[in-house]
């Protein structure tokens, strides 16, 4: 299976690679006129007919949640954790558990491999796989150590191995 039909595709630009896997897909829980309400129904008939593959049936939208893999010299960086695995908060919210535990592995990267994890921002279908404890410890793909510096104090997880 090629890498665009498991859920991923890469760009490299010169020594930096980046490539995008999909931690989810799954229907949107609320309907579109709930999600966003202040958006008549009619107005999306052209959005449907340009991105039939954002849809599921007449009122949902179809979620996929992306994180991205940055290799750049001798480091590897996650961006985004996905809706994490099973019984944690995003994977309830989104009613599936992600897979980004396999899909790192699909691009050869062994979670203890991460050495820093950004969050763009901290909605649930961006932090999951940080909820995801293994008993008492983080699990690998969160574990990266701190930052140097002032933004080394702003919350990075050590791994406690």
């Amino acid at each position: 299976m090629s890498a665009a039909a498991a859920g991923q595709a890469t760009l490299t630009v010169g020594t930096v690679q980046v490539t995008a896997v999909c931690d989810v897909t799954a229907d949107f829980p609320d309907p579109l006129e709930e999600a966003f309400p202040t958006v008549a129904a009619a107005a999306w008939a052209p959005w449907r007919r340009r991105h039939p593959q954002a849809f599921s049936g007449t009122d949902r939208w179809r979620l996929r949640d992306w994180c991205f893999v940055v290799r750049a010299r001798d480091r590897v960086v996650l961006v985004d954790t996905g809706v994490g695995g099973p019984g944690v908060p995003g994977a309830t919210w989104i009613g599936t558990p992600g897979r980004l535990p396999e899909e790192l592995a699909a691009t050869g990267v062994e979670p203890d491999e991460v050495d820093l994890v950004v969050l763009t921002h901290l909605h649930l279908d961006h932090i999951g796989w940080n909820l995801a404890w293994e008993g008492d410890r983080p699990p690998a793909a969160v574990s990266a150590g701190p930052l140097p510096g002032p933004a080394g104090r702003l919350g990075a997880v050590r791994d406690p191995r």
